[in-house]
């Protein structure tokens, strides 16, 4: 929806930023493990996210900044 497309480019800016790999597993634990697992931490429920490394930083943005663009049959 244009709604979505309006916040993934408001993101734009962070895919030029250096990761903070300590910071991102906090994150992850706040907001990601009640349904994502990965290094065995977090509940098996939604998609698996260690399959996403392989994709470019831009989609996996957008896969979380719109996860029902794209759902795997």
């Amino acid at each position: 929806s244009p709604t979505r497309q309006a916040v993934i480019a408001e993101y734009q800016p962070v895919l030029s930023m250096k990761g903070r790999v300590e910071e991102g597993a906090k994150v992850f634990e706040r907001h990601c493990a009640t349904c994502h697992q990965v290094g065995g931490k977090g509940v098996n429920i939604g998609p698996n996210l260690a399959s996403n490394a392989a994709q470019n930083a831009a989609a996996l943005l957008t896969n979380i900044l719109d996860p029902n663009q794209y759902v795997l049959p």
